[in-house]
């Protein structure tokens, strides 16, 4: 599981870089109750995923901030939200 996170969060850390990251990170919701029973540090060093509580469906929540992400202004949500910015994410 661990190179496989590693490889998701390079991957996707790259492209919020690249595109004044639309995102700061990556939310997991561990629907394998295996994962819930037998991973059960607060951190999980490694691969920097954080335990953050549990979700209203039940499963575990871990997050992972992206290196050099800050929180948006809401007006800067506003404009990652918009419509036309959607549309040119999608078909670049």
């Amino acid at each position: 599981m661990r190179p496989l996170l590693r490889h998701i969060r390079k991957v996707l850390e790259h492209y919020a870089r690249e595109h004044d990251y639309p995102c700061i990170g990556i939310l997991l919701e561990l629907e394998n109750e295996g994962f819930t029973d037998t991973l059960r540090w607060a951190h999980w060093p490694g691969v920097d995923f954080s335990y953050i509580g549990v979700s209203p469906r039940g499963p575990d929540l871990r997050i992972c901030y992206f290196r050099g992400a800050r929180l948006k202004t809401p007006a800067q949500v506003a404009r990652l939200c918009s419509p036309d910015r959607v549309l040119r994410t999608v078909h670049s």
